[in-house]
């Protein structure tokens, strides 16, 4: 990279590859890039035919942003909501 960054070949996955993990098509993976959504990607050459390439570090961050954590709830006396 133009930064003097250097990115291990074993660390990138292919778009084919990605969906596997996420059980979507590539043609979702393209659809998310477009509307700037799903992981950060590299694009390896430009055009339309472009190589696009994930980290799995950028992959892994992504799917952790995902994560929800259910939030435990009581019913009060006055029937209010409250957090456990």
């Amino acid at each position: 990279m133009a930064d003097g960054t250097v990115i291990e070949l074993s660390q990138l996955m292919s778009s084919r590859n990605l969906a596997e993990r996420l059980n979507v098509t590539a043609e979702t993976l393209a659809n998310w890039r477009n509307k700037g959504m799903g992981p950060a990607y590299l694009k390896l050459t430009h055009g339309p035919r472009g190589h696009v390439r994930y980290r799995l570090a950028d992959v892994v961050a992504w799917e952790q942003s995902l994560v929800r954590h259910q939030q435990t709830v009581q019913v009060n006396a006055e029937g209010a909501y409250v957090s456990l």
